[in-house]
């Protein structure tokens, strides 16, 4: 199967490079749905629109059968990309900064494999191109599963995946159970007299307010939760004042917190309530807290994971697999599939020998070598599953 990839290489690459050309942000993808809808109709797969600007190709065997659902994000993130790069972005202000635009090659490049060996399939193979997978804590997936994507089929295994920088091009990250965090999002808006700078004694000092704040939510992982639970407390934006004399009368900040243990959220939307309120007293402020439950964490089928880890090894060798790493703290909303569906979440290596951009970085690049053994791996997970076994008997 590796080989039969490698001989996707180059239109896997021209098509990565297209959609990178021309990204679009979350619920705004109507380009790159049409795009994928021209390359999945060429391929004879029909081709339905569950929900927004998400784009379902359905691959049918000859033969009916259950079906395995792959998924791809079709949406980009509102980040600057660095210049020189001829493929580079030609959107301002938006860039395919975490490898979406290589997922959705990968999904093209397997409905190429497969639709090769339809005859061959008891079943069907549905490729999803998901909208928002980046809008947390709302994101596309949870859209269209309330839209009944999954009662309209028998769908009995969901596979998604992430190119992962952390990991060398050719391997395969793999491990059962907790993957990916839960991830919400909170904002606190503190509020007060404002004043002079000059005289913070007559005043509310709504910027002291977010600054202790911020201090007190960053340990509140390391001093209100077990050790031994994995959990992150982040801030990331801070908006306050205009004037350097001018104490303002409202600052808000706003940040995620990440956790594997579901039962850990209400602890901590109670804890970053309370804190909030307790920083504000002390300032003379008011604090409101908006606190949004987002994603559930990844949780994989133990199944779907064996699966997933048999395609490694007869598609790359036994030394592609890595079944040694820890849980992640990202989040991704292929969580609300998970929940539904028995379902194998893993890591493709995408670190080539030169260094190694973070996702979310407006460096952020991958070795393409990797669309070829990602495409590998979801093809022999779907031959595995759906393979006639009375082919040769058939006439």
């Amino acid at each position: 199967m590796l080989e039969r990839a490698a001989k996707l290489y180059r239109p896997l690459v021209e098509l990565r490079r297209r959609l990178h050309r021309s990204p679009e942000l979350g619920g705004e993808e109507t380009h790159t749905s049409a795009l994928i809808t021209e390359y999945l109709q060429a391929l004879g797969l029909e081709v339905r629109r569950p929900h927004g600007t998400a784009v379902l190709g359905v691959l049918r065997g000859r033969v009916s059968g259950p079906a395995v659902l792959l998924r791809a994000e079709l949406d980009a993130l509102p980040i600057q990309e660095v210049p020189g790069r001829s493929y580079g972005s030609q959107v301002p202000g938006c860039m395919h900064a975490c490898g979406h635009d290589g997922h959705m090659a990968m999904l093209v490049g397997t409905a190429m494999l497969l639709a090769e060996e339809r005859d061959g399939l008891a079943g069907e193979v549905w490729f999803l191109f998901q909208p928002a997978e980046e809008k947390l804590p709302v994101g596309g997936a949870r859209a269209l599963v309330e839209a009944g994507l999954l009662a309209r089929g028998p769908v009995e295994l969901a596979l998604g995946l992430h190119l992962w920088p952390d990991l060398p091009v050719g391997t395969v990250g793999l491990r059962p159970g907790p993957v990916m965090a839960a991830g919400d999002i909170f904002r606190v808006t503190f509020t007060g007299d404002g004043g002079h700078a000059a005289q913070p004694h007559a005043a509310s000092d709504t910027v002291a307010s977010a600054g202790h704040a911020v201090i007190a939510l960053q340990g509140l992982a390391r001093r209100q939760v077990n050790a031994v639970s994995p959990v992150v407390v982040s801030v990331g934006m801070v908006q306050a004042g205009s004037s350097p004399n001018v104490l303002p009368a409202e600052a808000a900040l706003a940040g995620t917190t990440r956790y594997l243990d579901s039962e850990l959220g209400a602890v901590l939307k109670t804890q970053v309530q309370s804190i909030a309120r307790a920083v504000a007293g002390i300032h003379g402020c008011r604090a409101e807290v908006d606190y949004q439950p987002g994603y559930p964490a990844i949780v994989n089928h133990p199944e779907a994971t064996e699966r997933v880890a048999q395609a490694v090894l007869k598609s790359m060798g036994a030394g592609a697999l890595r079944q040694d790493l820890a849980a992640s703290m990202l989040s991704d909303d292929f969580s609300y599939l998970g929940r539904e569906v028995p379902s194998g979440y893993f890591w493709l290596g995408a670190a080539g020998a030169g260094p190694r951009p973070t996702l979310h970085s407006p460096h952020f690049d991958f070795d393409e070598q990797a669309l070829v053994c990602g495409t590998a791996v979801l093809s022999q997970v779907c031959l595995a599953k759906l393979v006639r076994k009375e082919v040769h008997g058939d006439g």
